[in-house]
């Protein structure tokens, strides 16, 4: 239970820091920052709570390049001009 609190204040952390990036940066960059934070949580959700840690390594790996591999479209698409 200890690891789930842990990792319930990162995820927490994470969410008002993209807030307060989004707020204090106007530019691509801040876009980028909040989805690299974004990518995080999702697979730190994965990993704690949906019970990844015990799955085998296959599917870890599927859900790292599955979100990076979407964010990472997603950022490059709000990257350009």
């Amino acid at each position: 239970m200890k690891t789930n609190a842990w990792t319930w204040a990162v995820l927490v952390m994470l969410t008002t820091g993209s807030f307060w990036t989004r707020g204090a940066l106007h530019d691509r960059g801040a876009a980028l920052i909040i989805l690299g934070a974004a990518g995080v949580k999702c697979c730190g959700l994965g990993w704690q709570f949906m019970e990844l840690r015990a799955a085998h390594w296959i599917w870890r790996v599927v859900l790292a390049v599955l979100v990076f591999g979407l964010l990472g479209v997603v950022g490059v698409l709000a990257a350009r001009p």
